[in-house]
Order: C-alpha cells, then sequence, then structure tokens
C-alpha cells in the first residue's frame, strides 16, 4: 500500500509540474500571438466559470482520475505546441515577406541627388516624372540590390550606363543603372 502511495504521490507532483509548463506555455503563445499580431481564440463561453473564491486544498486523486488529468494535460501541451508550431510559420513568412521587399539603401553614405516625383528635366528642363531615386556617391561605390529578387535584365543603357533590373516578391521591381 505504501508502494502504490508514494507512486500515486510521484505521480500527482508530476501532473503539478505539467500544469505549471502548461501555464508557461500558455503565457509564452499570449506573448508570441501578440508579437505575431494573432489573435487567439477566446475560450468558449459553455468553458467560461465564473469567478470562485476560497483556499486551494488539493482533493487526494485516486489513479483513474490522476490518469485522466495526465491524458488531459497532455492534449493541452499537444495543443499549445501546434499553436506555437503555427506562430513559428506565421512568423518565418513575415520575414521572408520583409527579405524580399525592397527596403533597404542600394549604396552607403549617399546624398538624394533627386527624389522620386515630377521635377524639371535636367536635360530638357520641361516638367517630367522622374521615376527613380538618384543617390550621389563616388565612381566605384559598390551598390546591392535593396532587396532579395531576381536579375531580369542586365544590359547597357544609354542614360543609365550599366543597367540591372531586379523582380522582388508580390511584383516590386527595382533598377539601379
Amino acid at each position: 500500500q505504501q508502494f502504490v502511495n508514494n507512486n500515486l504521490q510521484l505521480l500527482a507532483t508530476r501532473l503539478g509540474e505539467l500544469q505549471a509548463q502548461v501555464l508557461h506555455l500558455d503565457t509564452l503563445g499570449e506573448r508570441v500571438a501578440g508579437l505575431a499580431g494573432v489573435r487567439r481564440e477566446a475560450a468558449p463561453a459553455s468553458k467560461l466559470v465564473p469567478g470562485q473564491g476560497g483556499a486551494f486544498v488539493p482533493a487526494p486523486l485516486g489513479a483513474e482520475e490522476l490518469q485522466r488529468e495526465i491524458d488531459r494535460l497532455s492534449r493541452d501541451v499537444d495543443l499549445r505546441t501546434d499553436e506555437l508550431a503555427m506562430l513559428e510559420s506565421r512568423f518565418l513568412e513575415q520575414r521572408v515577406r520583409e527579405r524580399l521587399m525592397p527596403t533597404t539603401l542600394p549604396v552607403k553614405e549617399a546624398f538624394l541627388g533627386s527624389p522620386f516625383g515630377h521635377r524639371s528635366d535636367p536635360i530638357l528642363g520641361l516638367r517630367a516624372m522622374h521615376q527613380g531615386i538618384d543617390f550621389g556617391v563616388g565612381t566605384g561605390t559598390p551598390v546591392l540590390a535593396a532587396g532579395d529578387g531576381v536579375v531580369v535584365e542586365c544590359r547597357r543603357w544609354s542614360g543609365y550606363g550599366n543597367w540591372v533590373r531586379l523582380r522582388h516578391a508580390g511584383g516590386y521591381e527595382t533598377g539601379y543603372g
């Protein structure tokens, strides 16, 4: 009888540890979901328990109750693991999108030569649309792509010199001359 009682006590201790881990996973899941901009589903109204007070006095659990509780916690851990895996997947997707979006400057320590928009054409002197951004840098300055992409054009082009055009995710393109 003492052997069985000791084993039940060990199982009950382990059960408490599992409950603490589930609470930790819940808290972590809430924080990560907030960072990912994902709304977690609220518990259905049928599962909400109205507030109840009083000191916690644990009732002894028999072997069957312990096993049911361990099984329930095992399902909870599986559910939370799946949820965290989904959140990780969302973060990875977001990271890939950010890497593919052309958002960095192609040159370091440059001054802005001419911004995007309408301007006086430097050759004809007429109002014209400038569809790029000019950066002033010295000859031989390395130029890096503003984001990951695929080179779709590379040639010598009058007015630009060496010309490279990249296609990025989402249909964005950048050109470098």
